[in-house]
């Protein structure tokens, strides 16, 4: 094997978009209103910056939701009062005005629970296409997509990452002794319990049947082995607890070198996975690559 392959001996949120925070978003759809404002003022009654309130009003309710966007919307709605009633006009009446306002703030409000509620499900059709609904690990289509920015990340910073290839021995064994109820209830407590060790910055996959992969991000070889090897022994752990006969064979490569396509770097973890498993399951096998 050339220094490029696995070494025996050694051994992962687009449409996502980064939400800033509340205060963040407040302050800022806050700053919006205030220049509307100050149009608004200065230019007359007889031109009006109503509509462009709801620029600072889908901002916050985009970006911090609807409870956000009804504040931003009263502010901007009590803003434009402000500033009619210091225009010098004469109304006909006092009440014209308000109600402006008050006819103004309902279209407001309405358009903010409207966005407020595509955002929603918006969110929720993102999910559902990028995650296993049976047990709400990330899908093959979500870990290319996030594959594909972690081995960019690497070729900018030089730092490697890892990925472990996990396979259940003996599943199909408890499936016909206890049920695929009983095997569906060990795939979601799996993903549960491996989301519960790895870091934010890091992904757990199913690929299908019982077999699991996991991107750790900015992970060299001997943080690969702690964290894997903390998985391992604590899905165990659960294994005995439940009485669940089933352990795993795993395979773990760090990659240095990041020339791999997505394919076959999990062809080269998977094959190491494979080699766990002939050598009589329940162990794990590290390699290198690069």
């Amino acid at each position: 094997m050339s220094t490029n392959q696995v070494n025996d001996d050694k051994i992962r949120i687009s449409f996502n978009i980064r939400k800033p925070g509340r205060a963040v978003t407040t302050t800022i759809s806050l700053l919006l209103i205030g220049v509307l404002g100050f149009l608004d003022y200065f230019s007359g009654y007889e031109m009006s910056f109503s509509i462009f309130y709801l620029v600072p009003i889908s901002y916050a309710a985009f970006f911090a939701g609807a409870p956000s966007g009804i504040f931003i919307s009263i502010v901007s709605a009590v803003t434009w009062l402000a500033a009619a009633l210091s225009y010098g006009h004469q109304y006909s009446n006092i009440a014209i005005p308000v109600w402006n306002m008050i006819t103004r703030l309902g279209y407001f409000i309405l358009h903010t629970l409207l966005l407020s509620k595509f955002v929603k499900l918006h969110g929720v059709t993102r999910n559902l296409s990028i995650t296993d609904p049976l047990t709400g690990a990330y899908n093959w289509r979500f870990f290319e997509e996030v594959m594909a920015r972690e081995k960019e990340r690497s070729r900018r910073t030089g730092k490697p990452f890892s990925l472990a290839y996990f396979d259940l021995d003996n599943f199909k064994s408890l499936n016909d002794k206890d049920g695929h109820s009983a095997g569906d209830d060990l795939l979601r407590t799996i993903t549960v319990e491996i989301r519960k060790l790895i870091s934010s910055r890091d992904m757990l996959a199913r690929l299908g049947g019982d077999e699991f992969i996991i991107l750790l991000s900015e992970t060299d070889v001997e943080d690969a082995k702690k964290v894997v090897g903390r998985i391992n022994l604590e899905l165990l752990k659960i294994m005995v607890r439940r009485n669940w006969p089933v352990t795993l064979s795993i395979g773990v490569v760090t990659f240095r070198d990041v020339s791999l396509e997505i394919d076959q770097a999990v062809k080269t973890v998977d094959d190491l996975m494979y080699k766990a498993k002939k050598a009589g399951k329940n162990s794990v096998e590290y390699g290198v690559y690069g």
